[in-house]
C-alpha cells in the first residue's frame, strides 16, 4: 500500500510539474522550447535543469545536497515529457513540430563528388560567354597603342550592299599580337597563327537597329591554298544600334606556315537580321613574316649577296611628284603593309630585315629616293629568290598607297 501511495504521489508531481512548464494562458500555450536550443536528448534535460535550478536558487538560496539530487531524478522525467508533448505554436520564431526537428546530432554538411567550391559570386557564371562590347563610333576610332603594331584597315563588308553594315579588318603584329593571340587560346610563337582586329559597325541612313550580328567561320579547302585549321571568332553582337560600333579580334591558325605569298586562305560569312556577306581573308607574306631580329649589322650580312643576281631582287619605282611629307612618309607607309623592323635612321639608312615564316631565313630590304625628283629603287636580298620577290612587289605597292 505505501509503495502504491508513493507512486500515485510522484505521478501527481508529475503532472505538476509538466503543467507548470506546459501551461496554457487564455487557450494559448506556451512557446516550446527554440529549435537552435534542441540539440539532443542528453542536453535537453541538463538545460531545463539549469532553468529550475535558476529559478528556485532565486527564490531560495539555501537547497541542501539531498534534495538537489532528489529533483534530478524528476527534472530528466519532466524535460523528456516536455519535449515529448510539444505542441506547435503559430506566431512563434519556428513555427514547426518538435518531431520534425533532428535532436540527435547536428547534420554534416553534404558535398557532391567534384563540384565546385569556389565563391558564391562564381557560381552559376560557369561557361557563360559575353557579348562584344559596344559603344559609340566615336569612340571606337580614337588613337590606341595597337596602332603602331597593326596594318592598314581593309573594308571588307560595305554598308550599301549588307543593310547598313560595316566591317573593316587590319593585321594585327609584335608585341600586340602575341598578347592577342594568347588571349586567344592559340600559340603566339607559332608563325601559321595570325590575328585580326575587326572594327564592325551600324552604318546605316536611318534609324534601323542591326541584330544578330555575327562572323561564322565558312569550312573547306580550296585548290592550291593551305586552310584555316583553327579559328577563335568573338560572341554574336545580340543589338548594333545606329551610330555604335564594336572592336574585336580574330585569330587563325593555318595548317602550316609558308613562304609563298597569298596561298594561306580563310572563309568566313559576316551575318546579321538584314542578310550576309562572304569574305576571305588571305593574308600576304608581308603579313605572316616572323618576328625579325634584333642587333642586326646589315651591311655586314647584305655584303655576301652581292653580285648575285638570283639572291638579290631589285625593283625600280617613282614617286613623283613627290613633296616632303610624301618623303617622310615612306618607312611608315612600308611597315604598315608588312611586319619588318628598321635598321637606323630614315633617311639616312632606308634598311629593314624581316623573318620568313616557314624557312626562317632573313630578308633584308634596301630603300633608296630621290628627294628632288621622287626616283628610287627597292632591293631585295634572301635565300629564297620567290619570297624575296614577292615582298619586292609588295613594298612597290605599299608606296603607292
Amino acid at each position: 500500500d505505501s509503495s502504491d501511495e508513493s507512486s500515485e504521489s510522484d505521478s501527481e508531481e508529475e503532472e505538476v510539474i509538466v503543467s507548470d512548464i506546459i501551461l496554457e494562458s487564455n487557450g494559448v500555450a506556451a512557446k516550446p522550447i527554440p529549435a537552435s536550443t534542441q540539440v539532443s536528448n542528453d542536453l535537453l534535460p541538463s538545460m531545463i535543469n539549469d532553468e529550475d535550478d535558476d529559478s528556485s536558487s532565486s527564490a531560495s538560496s539555501s537547497s541542501d545536497d539531498s534534495s538537489d539530487s532528489g529533483s534530478d531524478s524528476d527534472d530528466d522525467l519532466e524535460g523528456e515529457t516536455a519535449v515529448q508533448n510539444q505542441p506547435v505554436v503559430e506566431e512563434t520564431l519556428f513555427d514547426l513540430p518538435a518531431d520534425t526537428i533532428n535532436t540527435t546530432q547536428p547534420s554534416k554538411p553534404q558535398y557532391v563528388k567534384g563540384a565546385s567550391t569556389g565563391s558564391s559570386v562564381e557560381s552559376g557564371l560557369e561557361g557563360l560567354v559575353m557579348s562584344p562590347l559596344v559603344v559609340n563610333k566615336s569612340d571606337a576610332n580614337e588613337p590606341s597603342n595597337i596602332d603602331d603594331d597593326s596594318g592598314l584597315w581593309k573594308s571588307l563588308v560595305r554598308p550599301e550592299l549588307s543593310g547598313g553594315l560595316s566591317v573593316k579588318l587590319r593585321f594585327i603584329f609584335g608585341q600586340s599580337r602575341a598578347k592577342e593571340v594568347a588571349t586567344l587560346g592559340l600559340d603566339p610563337s607559332n608563325p601559321s597563327t595570325v590575328c585580326l582586329q575587326a572594327h564592325i559597325e551600324n552604318m546605316r541612313t536611318d534609324v534601323g537597329t542591326l541584330r544578330h550580328v555575327r562572323i561564322v567561320h565558312r569550312r573547306g579547302a580550296s585548290g592550291g591554298s593551305i586552310s584555316a585549321s583553327k579559328v577563335i571568332l568573338p560572341p554574336e553582337i545580340s543589338v548594333l544600334k545606329k551610330g555604335q560600333a564594336s572592336i574585336v579580334f580574330i585569330g587563325i591558325t593555318f595548317e602550316s606556315a609558308t613562304d609563298r605569298d597569298g596561298v594561306a586562305l580563310a572563309k568566313f560569312d559576316v551575318k546579321s537580321d538584314r542578310g550576309s556577306t562572304s569574305i576571305d581573308i588571305r593574308p600576304s607574306i608581308g603579313e605572316m613574316l616572323d618576328t625579325p631580329p634584333k642587333n642586326i649589322d646589315f651591311d655586314a650580312a647584305t655584303s655576301g649577296f652581292e653580285g648575285n643576281k638570283f639572291l638579290m631582287i631589285s625593283v625600280s619605282f617613282s614617286l613623283s611628284p613627290i613633296d616632303d611629307e610624301k618623303f617622310e612618309s615612306i618607312p611608315t607607309k612600308i611597315l604598315k603593309h608588312l611586319y619588318l623592323r628598321q635598321i637606323g635612321e630614315w633617311p639616312d639608312k632606308g634598311c629593314f630585315v624581316g623573318k620568313l615564316p616557314e624557312s626562317g631565313d632573313h630578308v633584308y630590304i634596301r630603300i633608296e629616293c630621290d628627294k628632288v625628283t621622287g626616283s628610287g629603287k627597292i632591293t631585295v636580298c634572301g635565300n629564297n629568290a620567290m619570297a624575296s620577290n614577292s615582298i619586292a612587289n609588295l613594298v612597290k605597292s605599299s608606296l603607292r598607297d
